[in-house]
């Protein structure tokens, strides 16, 4: 009987650091996923992957980084914006129903061939 104790509790320790492996491996994921939907370079990417992870939440200081890293990148674009002459936007052309296109003498020409 203390054989298939010993056998039975060393197989659970087994299983339970598989779990933990797991768990660590789909946080890693779940970073990366949220860092590609990011406009962040490359280099920068990396970085963030490469910060530990601690356990006050999923990215820890790497999320605090990278939020102020995108805020100081928001306000130079917002800068850049105010400096560059604005474009003159030009006038929408009059829309045609569709009504109107199809009676149209080029559209009724296709038509009868």
């Amino acid at each position: 009987m203390a054989a298939v104790t010993d056998i039975y509790l060393r197989v659970q320790r087994c299983a339970v650091q598989a779990t933990g492996k797991v768990m660590g491996i789909m946080v890693v994921q779940e970073r990366a996923r949220w860092l590609n939907l990011t406009n962040l370079p490359d280099r920068e990417k990396e970085d963030v992957l490469d910060m530990p992870i601690v356990p006050e939440g999923i990215f820890g200081s790497a999320l605090a980084s990278m939020q102020r890293r995108c805020e100081t990148k928001k306000k130079e674009d917002e800068a850049l914006h105010l400096c560059l002459p604005r474009r003159v936007q030009p006038l929408p052309s009059q829309l045609q129903s569709f009504a109107a296109a199809v009676l149209h003498p080029s559209c009724l020409e296709l038509c009868s061939v």
